[in-house]
């Protein structure tokens, strides 16, 4: 059987890298059919991008690079954000150094989360690299109760929703306040994944979160 390689390209907080890692790990351990081999990725920052290890997955053979989004003034600000946030020019800055990792990449398809920030970071990368891409909704961003949106990440409100969400882990129906439930992600997932399989080429460029 083959494989599929995926590298984590973002800029991700040691603290962040960890939760997508374990977060990663769940729902596609929830997702891949019998037999399937599964080895945890780690994201690395952008002055460690030749360092990225890769994850392992049996299906047709590709190489698929997973990019997050460029900055926005609610990352900076560390405010729950909804769709809708431009790139700050920081943003744009590391978008710029993305691409110069992917130009000797041989990228075949680029696609891309249906969110403003990532459809941004995408027509940076598509225009430098010649492309176009498509938008694909199954890479968006999880989505959160609606209390959240702009509140700050160490609010009160949003320890609050942490907490639940840890503790409420291993209930995959489990949501709060219009928050989209793991059940759902988990769908999510299985289709970006066939996805994925089903696009032509073997480099794929994904833009999420």
């Amino acid at each position: 059987m083959s494989e599929i390689k995926t590298f984590l390209v973002p800029p991700k907080s040691q603290v962040g890298g960890v939760l997508v890692e374990k977060t990663m790990a769940f729902l596609l351990a929830k997702v891949s059919p019998a037999g399937d081999t599964i080895y945890n990725s780690r994201s690395y920052p952008l002055s460690k991008l030749s360092g990225c290890s890769a994850t392992s997955l049996v299906g047709k053979t590709k190489e698929v690079f997973f990019i997050r989004h460029g900055q926005t003034q609610m990352n900076l600000r560390r405010i729950h954000q909804g769709p809708d946030e431009p790139l700050t020019p920081a943003g744009r800055e590391g978008v710029r150094q993305v691409v110069a990792f992917l130009q000797d990449k041989e990228i075949d398809t680029l696609v891309s989360s249906n969110y403003l920030r990532a459809r941004e970071t995408a027509d940076m990368i598509a225009e430098v690299l010649g492309t176009t891409y498509s938008i694909e909704p199954s890479v968006r961003e999880i989505g959160r109760p609606l209390r959240v949106y702009g509140r700050h990440h160490f609010s009160w409100i949003s320890f609050r929703y942490f907490i639940a969400l840890y503790r409420n882990r291993l209930n995959l129906l489990w949501d709060e306040e219009g928050a989209e439930n793991l059940a759902h992600v988990r769908e999510r997932v299985r289709d970006a994944r066939l996805m994925v399989e089903s696009l032509p080429g073997q480099r794929i460029a994904v833009v999420s979160h």
